[in-house]
């Protein structure tokens, strides 16, 4: 099993979003965030991650999460404070409230 996290300076690992092994005790990298995520979810099935960053959404394929899958900006006016993924991934929601 694997965890994801927004942390902030956690020894070993520094901030930002990151992959915990609850077998081995240990922080993964980081993935492309900036700035620090306000909120993450995850597909149903695992095998996708979606973050709010700033005033972005970004996701990842969890198989290849060193490469950023999907980009929105959402500009100043509203950035996203909270985000959803369908069951099978295909699907991204964000809001501001």
């Amino acid at each position: 099993r694997t965890a994801w996290a927004c942390i902030r300076g956690v020894a070993g690992a520094g901030s930002g979003v990151h992959r915990w092994d609850p077998a081995s005790g240990r922080w993964g990298p980081a993935l492309a965030c900036r700035p620090e995520a306000t909120a993450l979810a995850a597909s149903r099935d695992g095998r996708w991650l979606a973050a709010c960053c700033g005033r972005e959404v970004l996701a990842w394929r969890l198989d290849a999460p060193d490469r950023l899958a999907f980009r929105c900006d959402l500009g100043p006016a509203c950035p996203p404070l909270a985000v959803a993924l369908s069951h099978d991934g295909a699907y991204i929601a964000a809001t501001d409230a």
